[in-house]
């Protein structure tokens, strides 16, 4: 059992290996927090110099740089963390670190989907908060009241239906995977390849159940449809029984498929 988790060497290689990460990308991660940041000195140099005042730099605004810097960070950080596995020298050097397939496995999983999107969002969320006291103009916190309910004021209505903090981070999970996954097995333009990949997959799995509802509503049959009583509490449950059914089939297989990967990488 030892041979393949042991917590005293697990530990050991997690800490190198978050120090591997922390090397690689720490400057891009620190870059990307601070978009909103620069969203609002593109916003304000303009407003200074052609009409001499501050403008009400808008939290839809942050809100959306704050989703394009997680979006960056999440096709770019697995490619630089680590994909670098697919090169000879790197390859092989990972290889013979003192670690079972498992132990590295389970760190590169902690890593991609906790420790980076965790350290992301203290950076975002920390300097949006100090720049809203100090910064002129620049509006609410994000995650104040008034912020989110300004940015998006359905929030609270749709949280009825579903957990969306929920479906952020599983949406987070489903695509750090898929571009690990991505970076380890292709050798050049890994995060074009992977998001083309993804396309595919994606693609392939909509024709397969809209050929398997086909069948079983005979052709997409009206009559059989309308006869179909579902009241709307039921019809939420099937939409989150549909949707929850379908992230973890993904982050099964893509997971499985990524552990085969790191547990096969030879040089």
């Amino acid at each position: 059992m030892s041979e393949i988790f042991n917590i005293n060497r697990f530990w050991k290689y997690f800490v190198h290996d978050l120090k591997s990460a922390k090397s690689n990308y720490w400057l891009s991660l620190i870059v990307c927090g601070l978009t909103p940041l620069v969203g609002y000195i593109i916003y304000e140099i303009p407003m200074l110099l052609f009409q001499h005042h501050f403008g009400e730099y808008q939290t839809a605004v942050k809100v959306t740089l704050v989703f394009f810097a997680f979006f960056v960070v999440l096709m770019s950080f697995p490619a630089k963390a680590y994909g670098s596995l697919t090169d000879k020298k790197a390859g092989s050097n990972w290889i013979l670190l003192p670690a079972s397939t498992l132990e590295k496995y389970i760190s590169m999983i902690l890593i991609t989907c906790i420790v980076v999107p965790a350290a992301l969002a203290a950076v975002v969320f920390a300097s949006d908060f100090i720049f809203s006291l100090v910064l002129p103009r620049y509006g609410h916190f994000i995650l104040s009241g008034s912020g989110l309910s300004s940015a998006v004021p359905d929030l609270a209505d749709a949280s009825v239906f579903i957990n969306v903090y929920a479906l952020l981070f599983l949406n987070w999970v489903c695509n750090s995977l898929a571009f690990t996954l991505g970076a380890v097995c292709f050798k050049k333009a890994k995060i074009v390849k992977t998001y083309i990949a993804e396309c595919i997959i994606g693609i392939i799995c909509f024709i397969i159940v809209a050929v398997v509802l086909a069948i079983f509503t005979h052709g997409f049959d009206e009559t059989l449809m309308y006869n179909i009583n579902l009241d709307e509490e039921e019809a939420i449950k099937w939409i989150k029984f549909l949707l929850y059914s379908a992230i973890t089939i993904w982050i099964l297989a893509v997971g499985s498929a990524l552990y085969l990967r790191v547990k096969t990488i030879k040089h």
